[in-house]
């Protein structure tokens, strides 16, 4: 999946209807409603970045995962579609430096992104015991006296 096929999964509208119709207008001052009652013409800049920055987060992520080239399922870029939306509601409460209030769409975003990508186990209650990520890394105590190659290891200090 390209960065040009994630920015056609989400619209500017999408990011509207995902929100109170007064927090969008508290969050584009008035001014997202576009000419003539098309919500696509003229809309602030701080929603198409928003919009484009989710689109470029959502290929980043790919990249990380090793996923560019894989073809996903109408369901997977069903799932991959709500977390850019999840993703550009947080960038334009974070554009507006209302970052705390979003959190949650970010977290949101970050679960559904690595349930699509097979990172995680989907769950969002932060403790993704299936998941096999990065827990920590053992130390290393080295004996003066000792041949450098004669190290001795500790495990690390927490495992989940």
């Amino acid at each position: 999946m390209t960065l040009s096929e994630l920015k056609t999964l989400i619209t500017v509208a999408e990011v509207k209807a995902a929100l109170d119709d007064q927090l969008f207008e508290s969050l584009t001052y008035g001014r997202g409603r576009g000419t003539h009652g098309d919500p696509e013409a003229k809309v602030v800049t701080n929603v198409q970045f928003a919009v484009q920055a989710s689109a470029r987060w959502g290929y980043s992520r790919l990249i990380g995962a090793g996923a560019q080239n894989r073809a996903f399922s109408a369901d997977s870029r069903e799932v991959i579609r709500e977390a850019l939306i999840k993703r550009a509601v947080y960038e334009l409460g974070r554009t507006q430096e209302f970052k705390e209030n979003f959190d949650m769409d970010r977290e949101d975003a970050d679960t559904m992104m690595d349930a699509v990508l097979g990172l995680s186990d989907g769950s969002s209650d932060g403790d993704n015991t299936n998941s096999a990520g990065y827990v920590g890394a053992a130390g290393a105590q080295y004996v003066k006296g000792q041949s450098c190659h004669a190290a001795v290891f500790t495990p690390p200090l927490r495992r989940r």
